[in-house]
């Protein structure tokens, strides 16, 4: 477990980030990863329409001011997609705690595709992070606009770098 902090620039509409920090206290009243405390941190807390994950959903109500959908809590583990109001301004923040331990991947996932989050604090090239191919059931992975595949064991496309703060779709066969 290492501590440090995650830089996050959001667009208007969808991206996919992940926010693998171990629990801690949200401060200011608020609840530790919750939609709540993600929004938050942005200057506009209606830009912030949406959350996005592996089977399961919420939406922001701006009328009440509340979050309704499947989501209550974000999983360190999981990636999601964060959907900021079309035509919205850029959000820039930061975050900072402990991330969760970088194992969990392996033993987590499921079969089919996995939405994962990135829990190293430094970018690391998708060879170093993914290294074991031959003994790993991953055979893709996808970003927000970038992808990799296993071909004869070796991983290629225009995925190479796995970059903090950001989620993954991962194929575990």
């Amino acid at each position: 477990m290492a501590s440090g902090s995650i830089k996050y620039k959001l667009t208007s509409g969808a991206n996919l980030v992940s926010f693998p920090f171990e629990k801690q206290d949200g401060g200011a009243g608020w609840e530790y990863n919750t939609p709540a405390w993600i929004q938050s941190f942005f200057t506009v807390t209606e830009s912030l329409t949406g959350i996005i994950g592996q089977s399961a959903a919420a939406s922001y109500l701006t009328a009440s001011q509340q979050w309704v959908g499947s989501i209550d809590t974000l999983d360190p583990k999981n990636g999601y997609w964060l959907i900021l109001k079309s035509g919205s301004a850029d959000e820039e923040f930061e975050i900072t705690g402990s991330t969760i331990t970088p194992d969990y991947q392996r033993n987590s996932t499921v079969g089919g595709m996995n939405l994962v989050s990135y829990p190293f604090l430094e970018n690391y090239p998708l060879t170093t992070v993914l290294n074991d191919v031959s003994g790993s059931d991953f055979s893709q992975i996808s970003a927000q606009s970038a992808a990799a595949t296993v071909v004869n064991g070796n991983w290629v496309g225009s995925l190479t770098t796995l970059t903090t703060g950001s989620g993954y779709w991962i194929r575990n066969v």
